[in-house]
Formats: C-alpha cells, structure tokens, sequence
C-alpha cells in the first residue's frame, strides 16, 4: 500500500505536545477560510509560539494567517504582511532547509510583490529539497498558476478529487485552474461542488460569482457574490451584474461601496467597464494602472477576464506597453517533475 501525503511535508523536529496542539487547532481553523478563523488562529499560533519558540511549523502558520489576515482586512495590510514575513523569516532560521516555510516565502513575492523571479528562486529550493514526486507538484503549484504553467496543476487537482472526493478545498482549486483556462461552465460545476460542501467558505462562492459571470449568468453571479462577502473582488462582480440586470439605483450604490474600499484594487474599474463592453472607459482605467499596482502583466496578459478587449484595435499597443514594463513569465526558469505514477 503507497500512501501519499500532500500535507504539510512531516515534521521530524521535537515539539512541545501541548504547542503542537495548539498549532492543529489553528490550522483547522484556517481551513475555513473564514475572517474569524484567520484571527483566532493567529491567538492561538502565538500561545504555541510563546510554549515552544523553536516550533517552526507554528512559526511558518503564523506567517500564513497573517497574510490571511491582510487579504480579510482583519488588519491593516501593512502590518500584516510586516508580521507575516517576521514570523516566515524566523521559521527560516530556525530551519533554512524547511520546504514548507521556503513555499510560503515564495507565496509572500507571488501574492503581496508580484516578484515571480524571487518566488521561483525559494519554491525551486522548495521544490529540490522534497522527495516526493506529488509533494513537489504542490509545494509548485502557486507559482506554476501564476506563472500560468497549468498542465501539471490540472492533473494534481483531479488527482486530489478522485482520492477524496468529499474535501471542499480541492474541487475550489480545479475550479480556481478552469477559471483561468477559460472553461467557465466546468468551473462552476466544481465551484458548486465546493460550495456544497462547505456554505461557509467565502472563497469558494467567489470563484463561483466569477465563472457566473464570465459565462453570463448574471443573476446567479450576483447572489453567489452577495454570499462571498464584503471584498472588492465580490464587489466588483456585483456592480457589473446589477448593470447588466438593469438595477441602476442599486449598482449605483455598490459604484460607491467599492470606490470607497480602501482595499479595491486599481483594476477593478477596467473590469468592469470590460464586463460592460465599455471598451473606451476600459482602455482608459487599464491605461492608468502601472506597474506599481500590482498584478499588472496577470491582468493584461494572463486572464480571460479580458478576451472581450483582444479584437480592439488599442489591444497591441496595451500589450506592448505591459511586456515592455514586466518580466516575461515565459523565460522565468523553473522546473517540477511530472511524478511517474501520473504517466500510467
């Protein structure tokens, strides 16, 4: 019998029992992904901390509910991320060869920076220093997503699925990689399937409002985004649904909600200008992000939020203006295994 364990990879350090404890209650509690989770769990990462100071694992979760914490709002993102990659670095000298702590490193540049040559360099350590053939494909994933390198994640997530087919989490992470390959109706039989599995997780009733939307299902997106909660990214999918239903008092009123976000990315007006088939206003929010705002090269070149503007003819001037500013993610050099087992 071949077990494969696609958690955390297994500690062999010496724990504190009673931090160790603590530190598995707050990763159940992350697992919700709830705003209420993320903030208990970092009371509770800390306590584990303060028993046993050379827990790195409890050191490498902390960092990760921080970062948490800082896409819920929960606290100011500033802060957040500064106490996020303390907790990661500290993980980091306790252990420099630790792959789940170099993993989440790398995660800080793909998701806060946006430097995807710093994120391959920690996750290919990660990578090279995990035995495990489908360990490697996860401790990759991230970047190979954002990277948008998505054969290999495709698999690893139907591979998840049919080996436990009851964990909302990984129908969430197929639907997440369908969303991005443009197959929004297989999208939102998965983001449905995660949903039904777990009604709490407000992630999952996001991706779901965005294949609706993109499918044009604009009834449905917009109540699967009233259920995500108050993000930005729910709020744009429920102003551009209520335009498009035709309840202009009411996107009106969500125009409002999400201009005054401080949180609200600076795409999100060419979104949903994009969304609206409002080329003019589109190309003129996309021409005012720089590189700055973060996400510059994924929005303009890596998604199919904004296929509807390709036949413009202001496209390719768009386009060039955004390769000439970003890295091309094409020459990033990064490399992950297919595992033989897959290949059958």
């Amino acid at each position: 019998l071949k077990v494969t364990i696609l958690g955390d990879t297994p500690q062999t350090e010496e724990v504190n029992p009673e931090s160790y404890k603590l530190v598995l209650q707050a990763s159940h509690l992350m697992r919700r992904r709830s705003e209420e989770g993320s903030t208990r769990a970092t009371e509770l990462l800390e306590q584990a901390i303060a028993i046993d100071p050379d827990n790195v694992r409890a050191w490498r979760s902390l960092g990760d509910a921080y970062q948490r914490r800082a896409t819920f709002g929960t606290l100011p993102e500033e802060e957040a991320l500064q106490k996020a990659r303390a907790a990661l670095n500290h993980a980091s000298l306790l252990n420099p060869e630790d792959p789940n702590t170099l993993r989440m490193l790398g995660w800080m540049e793909i998701r806060w920076t946006r430097d995807m040559e710093e994120a391959a360099r920690y996750i290919q350590q990660a990578v090279d220093l995990t035995e495990d053939p489908v360990e490697k494909v996860r401790i990759a994933h991230n970047l190979l997503m954002s990277l948008g390198r998505y054969e290999l994640i495709l698999e690893f997530e139907r591979q998840n699925i049919a080996r436990d087919p009851a964990r909302a989490s990984y129908y969430y992470g197929y639907a997440t990689l369908l969303y991005f390959t443009g197959d929004f109706e297989a999208c939102i039989e998965n983001a449905h399937s995660a949903v039904l599995l777990n009604p709490d997780g407000y992630i999952y009733h996001g991706v779901l409002a965005g294949c609706l939307i993109l499918a044009g299902r604009y009834e449905s997106a917009l109540e699967a985004a009233q259920k995500e909660g108050a993000t930005w990214m729910s709020r744009k999918i429920i102003v551009a649904a209520l335009e498009k239903l035709g309840r202009t008092e009411e996107a009106e009123a969500a125009w409002s909600a999400l201009r005054n976000d401080e949180r609200t990315h600076p795409s999100a007006e060419a979104w949903i200008y994009t969304q609206l088939g409002q080329n003019d206003k589109a190309f003129e929010a996309l021409n005012r992000l720089s590189i700055e705002d973060g996400d510059f090269e994924w929005i303009a070149l890596r998604i199919p939020d904004y296929e509807s503007l390709h036949d413009d003819p202001r496209w390719p001037a768009f386009k060039a203006k955004v390769e000439s500013q970003t890295v091309n993610l094409d020459e990033i050099e990064f490399h992950v295994p297919w595992p033989e087992e897959w290949k059958k």
